[in-house]
């Protein structure tokens, strides 16, 4: 096992690009020697603070497909086609420490105002439409459900969508009533750049339904 190691104390680790941690290479006698050791090596491995591929990577070490050797350059469209891109995404998270956490009413107010923020509840990157050549899922001015997507949000090239259905409290209650509508009032985080988890993204107002 060889692990070469690309920061030291006091790097930063830029949220931007894709920065790299250490490149870890395993040798066997046998392609299934090398993938097992690599697993389990992989599984000893805890990186916090930032997320990583490390959950990608032992999942597809894990993969039948790559274990037999026999895929092709479309192997990765192929595998998230087949894996659970939400579980994949929750490891993902817990890796890292940053697994979603519950976010209170409180926590969504806007002081001396009747209207909400919406949090990001993780790290990763905002993305306003399914590409930069389609139209925002959201707007300013607009009138949505709380089943209607807000925008994207990207961890380690895994793609969720974002609803206001998915805020719970501690509890287990929804934070936006599906009773009720929303207006979009700003827009604030930026397309295709990168939110930490409790960031501002949106602030809407309830409405009549």
């Amino acid at each position: 096992m060889r692990v070469i190691q690309s920061i030291d104390s006091g790097s930063v680790v830029s949220p931007y690009y894709d920065s790299l941690i250490a490149q870890i290479i395993c040798w066997g006698k046998s392609r299934r020697e090398a993938i097992n050791g690599l697993i389990k090596y992989l599984k000893g491995v805890k990186i916090k603070g930032v997320s990583t591929n490390l959950a990608l990577n032992l999942a597809i070490l894990q993969d039948a497909t790559f274990q037999k050797g026999g895929f092709s350059t479309k192997y990765l469209v192929d595998f998230f086609d087949e894996v659970d891109s939400k579980t994949l995404l929750k490891k993902a998270l817990r890796d890292s420490g940053s697994i979603k956490s519950p976010v209170d009413q409180k926590a969504i107010m806007l002081e001396d105002s009747d209207e909400l923020k919406v949090l990001s509840p993780q790290m990763g990157g905002f993305f306003r439409g399914t590409s930069p050549d389609d139209e925002p899922f959201v707007s300013e001015e607009q009138i949505i459900d709380v089943n209607h997507t807000l925008c994207l949000l990207e961890s380690m090239k895994v793609f969720n969508s974002l609803t206001l259905a998915d805020y719970k409290s501690p509890d287990g209650e929804v934070l936006y009533p599906e009773v009720s509508k929303y207006k979009v009032i700003r827009v604030i985080a930026e397309d295709q750049n990168t939110v930490n988890k409790g960031d501002l993204l949106f602030v809407i107002q309830p409405v009549d339904a």
